[in-house]
């Protein structure tokens, strides 16, 4: 009887060590790059114009810090920039954030991360707000 408790505990054994595999057995399946968060600052390169992209001409960038803060900047001129401040949550399932604003001009943005070819994270922000001005769909690449 101890014979057969013994080797049933031995194969008990192997069959849960062989069932647990390591994160890296398939490495192949992987992307090269996870984007697990948002957080950093992201600089826009280019606009949707219809059905294509048009460079960006005047500095633009979202900055998402690691504490929740949101800071949006577009400058028309050098005297005339306006800046958007807010907290936001990121859904990385969903690849979507909310920004709160506290005067109410909150912000939903889709996120498309893009392939990475050239070293920097690239995605498309699609912009949606309250207001017609408020929405747009932008190039960006995290600086």
């Amino acid at each position: 009887m101890n014979k057969t408790v013994n080797w049933l505990l031995a194969l008990l054994a192997c069959v849960l060590v062989s069932g647990c595999s390591s994160t890296n057995d398939n490495s192949e399946d992987e992307p090269a790059v996870i984007l697990s968060t948002i957080v950093g600052r992201w600089n826009v390169t280019s606009y949707q114009d219809g059905t294509h992209f048009i460079p960006a001409t005047n500095p633009e960038y979202f900055d998402f810090s690691p504490d929740g803060n949101f800071t949006h900047v577009y400058e028309h001129t050098a005297d005339l920039v306006d800046t958007t401040t807010g907290i936001y949550t990121y859904d990385q399932e969903k690849q979507s954030i909310h920004v709160e604003e506290p005067r109410g001009w909150n912000l939903d943005i889709a996120v498309q991360f893009l392939s990475d070819t050239d070293g920097g994270y690239k995605a498309v922000f699609n912009v949606k707000g309250r207001t017609p001005a408020q929405l747009k769909v932008v190039r960006v690449q995290r600086q």
